[in-house]
Parts: C-alpha cells; structure tokens; sequence
C-alpha cells in the first residue's frame, strides 16, 4: 500500500483482500471436499475389487475341488468296469466249462 493512501483506501483494499481470501478458503473447502469424496469413491472401489477377487479365488477353488472329485468318481466308474468285465469274463468260463 501505497503512503500516500487515504485510510478510506487503506480499508477498502483491506476489504477486497478480505474477500479474495474468503473465496479462495471457500474454493479450497470445496477441493478438499471433492477430494474426500474421491478417496471415498476409490476406497468403494479398492473394497468391491477385493471381493471380486475373494469370490473369484472362492470359485476357483469350487471348480478345482468338484473337477477333482469328479475325477475320483471316473477312476472309481472305470475300476468298477474293469472289475464288472473281469467277473462277467470269469462267468463267461464258468459257463463254458458247464456245458
């Protein structure tokens, strides 16, 4: 400020800074405000990726245990028919022999 400045003056530029700083602590309040949010929005974001990826892992493993079992339940189905075969093979003899 200028010394040659009226007290008039002096308060009227003290005035218009008030107010500069005033909207710019608003504006600030504001960007901060958009900022919370915005972490918000990631952290929701971050949370059901998470459980995207637990229910993925959690299928996965779903799929994995029932293809196992299903393999288990195939070998079991063809020892049985080899076992059936042999038998029906043994009879087959059997009969053979009886007549």
């Amino acid at each position: 400020m200028a010394q040659g400045d009226s007290a008039d003056q002096k308060a009227q530029r003290l005035d218009h800074l008030v107010t500069v700083y005033e909207k710019i602590a608003r504006l600030t309040e504001q960007e901060l405000a958009n900022a919370y949010e915005i972490i918000k929005m990631y952290e929701a974001i971050n949370e059901y990726t998470r459980k995207e990826l637990i229910q993925v892992k959690k299928t996965n493993q779903a799929q994995e245990a029932v293809s196992e079992l299903g393999s288990e339940e195939l070998k079991k189905s063809f020892d049985r028919i080899t076992q059936l075969e042999e038998a029906n093979k043994k009879l087959q003899e059997e009969r053979s022999r009886i007549q």
